[in-house]
């Protein structure tokens, strides 16, 4: 359960940062970055949220 929420808040954070940057042109690469971590996070809690359904 611990790891839910560290997740969740992780993921959070870098939600956070990816709508930060994403106008600054200068920060583009960031932009890319935190959204591959985001599409990264978000896979493993829906990975974490199916398995917990299943069992």
């Amino acid at each position: 359960m611990h790891l839910v929420i560290v997740l969740l808040a992780a993921l959070a954070f870098f939600i956070y940062l990816t709508l930060e940057v994403r106008g600054d042109p200068e920060r583009r690469k960031l932009f890319f970055l935190y959204l591959v971590i985001d599409l990264w996070l978000g896979a493993v809690f829906l990975y974490l949220l199916v398995t917990a359904l299943i069992d």
